[in-house]
C-alpha cells in the first residue's frame, strides 16, 4: 500500500484503537485479542490501531509489541491495513526500533505518539464542547475518567466487559475501574455512542437498559 492509499483509507470509515487483550497474569491474549479485531470489522473498521495508546503501548515490553501488531496484521490482512503505535515518551532512539518492527511484521502505517498532547485554544475548545456528540458522549466520558486517576482505559476496558468483549484487566500504572456501577456508566456512554453512530442499533433509552450490539443484549 503507498502512502497516498493510506491517507485515503484513514479519510473514510472507522479508525479504531483496539483494546489489548491481558489475561489474569497480565500476559498478552492473542486469542481474545484475534475475536476483537474481527468483532471490529461489521462496524466499517477501515483501519485499525494496534498497541496504540487504548491498546496499551505504554506497559507493553518489545517481544510484546510485535507480538500484537503480528496478530493485527495476519489477522485483518487482505481487509483493512494495520497502524501501529509508536513513541509516547520511549525518545527518539525507541520510536525508530518500533517504527521498524512494525514494518517488517508488515504493518502498513505508525502513529507516532509525541511526550506531549497538542494544545487547543478556549474558543476552539468551547465550539467542539457545544456540539451535540460532545454533550451525549464525550462530555459524560469525561466525567467518568475523571472519577479516578489512571481510569482512560481502564473504563474502555469496563464497558467492553459490560457488553460481552472483555479484554482482561488494566496493566500498572493504569488503575481499574473500582466497582461495578462504574462498568455499568461505561456502558451507558457506550449505548449513546452505538445509537448515535448505528443506525442498525435498536432506539431505546440507555437509562437502565443494557447497550445492544448487532441486535442482541447481552447477559450480564
Amino acid at each position: 500500500m503507498t502512502p497516498q492509499e493510506l491517507k485515503s483509507v484513514l479519510q473514510a470509515g472507522l479508525l479504531p484503537f483496539a483494546l489489548t487483550d491481558f489475561d489474569s497474569e497480565l500476559r498478552f491474549a492473542p486469542k481474545p485479542y484475534t475475536e476483537r479485531l474481527e468483532w471490529l470489522q461489521p462496524y466499517g473498521a477501515s483501519a485499525p490501531f494496534a498497541a496504540g495508546g487504548a491498546g496499551e503501548f505504554f506497559s507493553l515490553a518489545s517481544q510484546e509489541f510485535g507480538a500484537v501488531v503480528q496478530v493485527a496484521v495476519e489477522r485483518c490482512r487482505g481487509r483493512t491495513p494495520i497502524i501501529a503505535g509508536a513513541g509516547a515518551g520511549g525518545g527518539g532512539t525507541l520510536a525508530i526500533g518500533y517504527a521498524q518492527e512494525a514494518e517488517r511484521l508488515g504493518a502498513q502505517g505508525i502513529l507516532l505518539l509525541p511526550h506531549y498532547l497538542t494544545e487547543a485554544s478556549q474558543e476552539g475548545l468551547a465550539a467542539r464542547l457545544r456540539a451535540p456528540d460532545a454533550r451525549d458522549f464525550f462530555l459524560p466520558y469525561i466525567a467518568l475518567r475523571n472519577q479516578g486517576q489512571g481510569y482512560a482505559v481502564a473504563i474502555v476496558k469496563a464497558g467492553a466487559t459490560w457488553v460481552g468483549h472483555g479484554a482482561g484487566p488494566v496493566r500498572p500504572p493504569l488503575s481499574p475501574t473500582s466497582s461495578p456501577p462504574k462498568s455499568r456508566h461505561c456502558a451507558r456512554c457506550w449505548c449513546r455512542w452505538e445509537r448515535n453512530s448505528n443506525s442498525n442499533s435498536p432506539r431505546r433509552p440507555c437509562g437502565r437498559q443494557r447497550p445492544a450490539i448487532r441486535g442482541r443484549w447481552p447477559s450480564r
